[in-house]
C-alpha cells in the first residue's frame, strides 16, 4: 500500500488545482493545428516594445550565473513612480500569485478563515486551503454581480483575511469605490483588494492604504505589461506591513531576465502601456457590440476580457471554436456563471478572426 499521502498536510486533498484550459501543444497536435490564439488566459496580443532591447541586455551583460538585484531596489523604486506612491509601500513579487501566497503565510494557519465572493479567482481559496485555513464564500449577489456589502462585513468579523477582486475575474465588473471603502472600514481583519485589472478599469484604492491599515493593494505586470510569462508582481500598503512582508518573501523569487524585462517597460515603454490599454479598451467595446450583435449576452467589463453568456450551446461552440485553433475560457459548468465563457480581447485582427468563427458556429457554416 502506498503511504505517500500520509506525509503531507491532511487538508490538501481538499485542493482543487488551478484548472487551465487544453495546452497549446497539445490541442495543436490534436487538431492539426499550426496555429493557436490564446482568447482564454487574460494575456495581451504582442510583447511589450522593450521586448528586443531586453534580448540585447541579455546577451551582452551574460549574468544568469550571478544573483543580481536580490533586493529588488530598482524594480521598487520604478513601481513606486509608476503607482506615484512612497517606495517604503511597495513590496516587490514574483507575480500576483505570490502575493497570495505571501498574504495567506502571513495571516492564516489551521482553523482560521478567510472570505471570498464567487465567481472570483481560485487560486486564494487555493492558498488559503493549502495553509488549512477554512474559505468563507460570500457569493456576489446576482444578475448584477455586486458584493453583499452586508454579508461580507458579517463574514469578516470571525476572519483573518477578506479577498475583494476589483474588476472582478471572471466577470469583469468594477464595485463602487464608496462599497469597497466601507468593506474594508468595517472590517476587523486584513483586507486585500486585487486591482490586477486596475489599468482597464481606471479605478483604484490605493490611496486609502495610510487611511486603514488593514488594506493591501495586490497588481501584476502580466495584463497591463504583456509579461504574463516574466511572472511580476507587487504589492501596496502601509510601510509597516510592507516591512513584515518583504521580510517573508522569497529573497530572489523574481528570475534576473524577469527583473530586466520588468525595469525595462517601467522606464522605455510607458507611453506604449497607455496606448496598448487604449487599444484594449476600444476594442473591448466594439467586441461587446458585436457580440451583442449576434445575439449573445455580454456582461459589463471593466477589464480585457468580456464573459459571453452562450446559453445551452456553450459546450458545441467552445468545441468547434477549439478545433479551428481559438481558445475562449470555458465557464459552462460553472454554478455562478452557467453556459458561459470568457473571451480575451486581443488586437483588432485576432478579435475579427474570432468574431467571423463565432458567427460562422451560430449560424451553421461552421
Amino acid at each position: 500500500m502506498n503511504k505517500s499521502l500520509s506525509y503531507l498536510k491532511p487538508y490538501i486533498s481538499k485542493i482543487e488545482p488551478y484548472q487551465w484550459e487544453d495546452s497549446e501543444d497539445a490541442v495543436k497536435q490534436k487538431y492539426g493545428l499550426d496555429r493557436i490564439l490564446h482568447f482564454d488566459t487574460n494575456t495581451a496580443p504582442t510583447p511589450p516594445p522593450c521586448y528586443d532591447r531586453w534580448l540585447e541586455i541579455l546577451k551582452s551583460d551574460r549574468k544568469i550565473n550571478e544573483y543580481k538585484d536580490f533586493t529588488y531596489e530598482t524594480l521598487q523604486a520604478l513601481l513606486a513612480s509608476y503607482t506615484e506612491v512612497p517606495k517604503e509601500q511597495v513590496v516587490v513579487t514574483a507575480s500576483g500569485d505570490e502575493g497570495i501566497d505571501i498574504l495567506s503565510k502571513a495571516t492564516l494557519g489551521p482553523g482560521d478563515r478567510f472570505v471570498i465572493s464567487s465567481p472570483t479567482y481560485s487560486m486564494y481559496k487555493i492558498q488559503g486551503t493549502l495553509m488549512g485555513a477554512e474559505a468563507i464564500d460570500v457569493p456576489l449577489r446576482a444578475p448584477d454581480f455586486t458584493l453583499d456589502e452586508t454579508a461580507l462585513i458579517a463574514a469578516t468579523q470571525t476572519a483573518k483575511l477578506l479577498y475583494i477582486c476589483n474588476p472582478n475575474n471572471p466577470i469583469g465588473t468594477l464595485q463602487p469605490r464608496s462599497t469597497v471603502e466601507r468593506i474594508i472600514s468595517s472590517s476587523p481583519c486584513l483586507v486585500v483588494v486585487d486591482e490586477a485589472y486596475f489599468e482597464f478599469g481606471g479605478e483604484s484604492v490605493q490611496d486609502l492604504v495610510l487611511r486603514y491599515d488593514n488594506l493591501v493593494i495586490l497588481r501584476t505586470f502580466s495584463k497591463f505589461a504583456a509579461l504574463a510569462g516574466a511572472r511580476v508582481g507587487y504589492l501596496i500598503t502601509n510601510p509597516t506591513l510592507a516591512d513584515s512582508l518583504n521580510a517573508i518573501r522569497f529573497p530572489m523569487g523574481i528570475s534576473y531576465p524577469s527583473m530586466e524585462i520588468a525595469r525595462l517597460v517601467l522606464t522605455e515603454d510607458r507611453e506604449w502601456i497607455r496606448s496598448n490599454v487604449s487599444m484594449i479598451k476600444l476594442e473591448r467595446e466594439q467586441m461587446q457590440n458585436a457580440l451583442t450583435a449576434l445575439g449573445l449576452q455580454v456582461y459589463p467589463s471593466s477589464t480585457n476580457f468580456l464573459l459571453v453568456r452562450l446559453g445551452e450551446q456553450a459546450e458545441r461552440i467552445v468545441q468547434a471554436l477549439k478545433e479551428q485553433g481559438l481558445l475562449v475560457r470555458n465557464y459552462a459548468a460553472n454554478r455562478f456563471v452557467p453556459l458561459c465563457v470568457r473571451i480575451t480581447i486581443r488586437s483588432p485582427e485576432e478579435n475579427a478572426i474570432l468574431l467571423q468563427s463565432l458567427k460562422g458556429i451560430l449560424n451553421g457554416t461552421r
